[in-house]
Order: C-alpha cells, then sequence, then structure tokens
C-alpha cells in the first residue's frame, strides 16, 4: 500500500485507517501498526479531538489488551 503524507494527518488517516486497524485485530502485540494510529489520533488531537477519539475507540476495540489508546484517551479527554 502506498501512502501520501503531504502533511494532511485527516487525509493519512483515512488511507490507512482501515488496513491497519485489521493488523491490530489479528494480534495482541503488534505495535507496527498500532503505534502509527496512536501517533495520528495524537497529531489529529490538535485539529480535530472528536476524530483523533474515535480512532482511539477503534483501536481499543480492535486490541482491548493494549493499554496505549486508552491510555491517550483518557488523556486527551482531561487536558483543555
Amino acid at each position: 500500500m502506498a501512502v501520501s503524507h503531504d502533511g494532511d494527518v485527516q487525509a493519512l488517516v483515512r488511507a490507512v485507517r482501515g488496513p491497519l486497524l485489521a493488523v491490530v485485530r489479528t494480534s495482541r502485540d503488534f505495535g507496527a501498526a498500532c503505534e502509527p494510529l496512536l501517533a495520528m489520533a495524537h497529531g489529529l488531537a490538535v485539529t480535530d479531538r472528536p476524530s483523533a477519539l474515535d480512532l482511539l475507540r477503534d483501536v481499543e476495540t480492535a486490541n482491548p489488551w493494549r493499554p496505549e489508546a486508552a491510555e491517550l484517551r483518557r488523556r486527551l479527554l482531561a487536558s483543555p
């Protein structure tokens, strides 16, 4: 899958969200798919907090054994 990133985090998330979530669902420990989704959610939170929270909920649902998405979501909800 070729993905171009021109600074538009929302476009990047749209392009890779589904395929990366599919990989996250297959393995409890697959950080190579989970970490980019967490980074995208973090970047997206700057301009579109609701979309970042949605993405983090999707990551949590896809792999509830990894705590990182829930932790980041809690931090975002607690920040102004």
